[in-house]
């Protein structure tokens, strides 16, 4: 059990009490995918015939676009929940002030990346490109892909805001897009830096010289820090309830062929395509073939990594939701961790991947629901 959990908020990356001593709610929802998003509902109050927060500027989305950072302090280890910028706030006024209170919601920078329309072509490879978008507001992290796009052979065309180009750039590869961060504090001032990296790289991690490799299995190796326990016996137990749910039928199998010649029919190079990801637990995928045709346009190389992305992507089939406390489980889960399961009887226990977290924070509790999932079960 944690003996000692606390919370701030920062804004413009600078600890306000005031405020974090005013949220009566705190709600973020992260995402291994997709960007966090944060919620966090304000207690107003009448001041001077006047609302207290109504108008406070603190609260406000605004052009310069000030961050708003939600941190988690778990027996001295910090983590940070979201950093991100308000676009939309709601005020509920009651008469005489008691039950008014202001609502903020936000997005993590990452949202800057889509408010621009952009049709444009580029060239390199893939993670050339998405680090000169990337680099430009964060940290930059990525794995090399080896696919190139010239100005002479085929230039890759985007149609849409930096965010979602990218993004798709990364499920072409068999890559993930995201963004963490890491927390500095200063023992001297006190200050507090918030450090954001952008991630363009596969997660699971796969070897470090593979790429986006057809042939090479990919060895997972989750941190065994965090168990989930159920069932205990001893008052022990550490998460509330879990649902869990598996898919037989999956996609196993991807035949992929190259057109000859764009006025004839016939077709080269046909392959089998299969998930290269090694499973987590001991059973992994039906022996059986399910397979499907994806259409894609390019090279054969293009048809081959974006089918390969798209038959591991398939493979993760076992899905498992949980619901747990900060005080329970001693720490903060995030996504892209991994975690084991005990407790559920051998068909469910093993390890799980970490896909996203709903983060609900209120005077009483830090319960977090967790979406996790594998590509095999224990049994």
């Amino acid at each position: 059990m944690a003996s000692d959990v606390r919370y701030q908020l920062l804004v413009k990356g600078e600890p306000d009490n005031s405020l974090t001593h005013e949220a009566t709610l705190i709600e973020v929802s992260q995402h291994a995918d997709a960007p966090s998003t944060f919620h966090i509902k304000f207690a107003d109050d009448i001041c001077d015939g006047q609302p207290r927060l109504a108008d406070d500027p603190r609260l406000k989305p605004s052009p310069d676009d000030p961050t708003i950072s939600v941190l988690a302090v778990v027996d001295n280890a910090t983590s940070c929940l979201v950093h991100g910028i308000i676009t939309n706030r709601k005020v509920h006024g009651s008469q005489g002030g008691p039950g008014s209170y202001v609502e903020i919601f936000g997005q993590e920078r990452r949202k800057i990346l889509d408010r621009e329309y952009k049709t444009t072509t580029h060239e390199g490879t893939a993670s050339e490109i998405a680090e000169g978008i990337l680099s430009a507001e964060f940290d930059f992290d990525g794995a090399t892909t080896t696919i190139d796009y010239r100005e002479d052979d085929v230039v890759l065309a985007q149609t849409g805001t930096d965010h979602e180009f990218v993004t798709q750039l990364a499920a072409k590869n068999n890559f993930r897009f995201w963004v963490d961060y890491t927390v500095d504090t200063n023992p001297f001032t006190g200050k507090v830096k918030i450090s954001e990296t952008a991630h363009f790289k596969p997660s699971p991690e796969r070897p470090p010289d593979s790429g986006p490799s057809l042939s090479l299995p990919i060895q997972l190796a989750p941190s065994d820090d965090t168990t989930l326990t159920i069932n205990t016996g001893d008052n022990c137990s550490n998460i509330l309830n879990y649902d869990l749910t598996s898919n037989s039928e999956a996609i196993n199998q991807v035949p992929t062929a190259q057109r000859i010649d764009t006025d004839d029919a016939t077709v080269d190079d046909t392959s089998n395509i299969e998930p290269t990801d090694d499973p987590l637990n001991k059973v992994g995928q039906p022996g059986q073939v399910r397979s499907c045709r994806l259409v894609t346009a390019g090279s054969l190389e293009e048809a081959l990594v974006q089918n390969q992305a798209a038959v591991n992507d398939a493979s993760w089939t076992v899905k498992l939701q949980v619901d747990t406390t900060v005080h329970a489980l001693n720490g903060v889960v995030q996504p892209h961790q991994f975690v084991k399961l005990s407790g559920a009887g051998t068909h469910a226990d093993g390890k799980y991947f970490v896909e996203a977290v709903v983060h609900h924070i209120d005077v009483v509790d830090h319960k977090m629901s967790i979406s996790l999932t594998s590509n095999s079960l224990g049994d």
